[in-house]
């Protein structure tokens, strides 16, 4: 597995932990530290990668990416760009795991609803200089161009009570 953009890696962790053979990308080596500290204290092995996605090589394709989180940062051409990139490290037919926000469909109660939860928060990350001010991403489009195809998408709730503000898309390399 390879994850782009692993940030302090929990999600990184959890797969090691499961036994998986990871890979961990990120451009900050502050994150990376935090993530190798993290890896020391459940004594994990994880390879570190200290690169910007758009100019790293893998050496060999991965049979899972993931991208949590990552890709909502970046305008529409990088969010292309990173997600051919992703296909090229990926093996045929692998898979693409991407987390992120869940956009809202056309009901317009359930778009005011994701607009006063999304919206504060894309504002926030922006001043910040954290990530570029845009809508929710609906990745369908991007995957295909990229070369991969959405096989599910799998909504995520906060809680039992709350929307599915979130979700989880697995794409196939083609």
């Amino acid at each position: 597995m390879l994850y782009v953009g692993a940030g302090s890696g929990e999600d990184v962790v959890a797969a090691a932990e499961r036994g998986f053979e990871v890979a961990a990308l990120d451009r900050s080596p502050r994150m990376l530290a935090r993530l190798r500290k993290r890896l020391a204290k459940r004594d994990l092995e994880v390879e570190l990668i200290e690169a910007d996605l758009l100019e790293h090589e893998a050496r060999l394709p991965h049979d899972v990416v993931v991208a949590n989180f990552f890709l909502n940062v970046f305008d529409r051409e990088t969010v292309d760009a990173m997600l051919r990139r992703c296909r090229e490290a990926t093996t045929e037919n692998g898979l693409l795991l991407i987390g992120d926000f869940r956009p809202p469909g056309r009901r317009l109660v359930r778009r005011l609803l994701y607009n006063t939860y999304y919206a504060p928060l894309n504002l926030v990350a922006w001043a910040l200089g954290l990530c570029v001010l845009h809508p929710i991403y609906d990745y369908e489009e991007a995957l295909e161009r990229a070369g991969y195809r959405l096989v599910a998408r799998h909504p995520q709730a906060l809680s039992d009570r709350s929307p599915a503000f979130y979700e989880t898309l697995v794409a196939r390399a083609r």
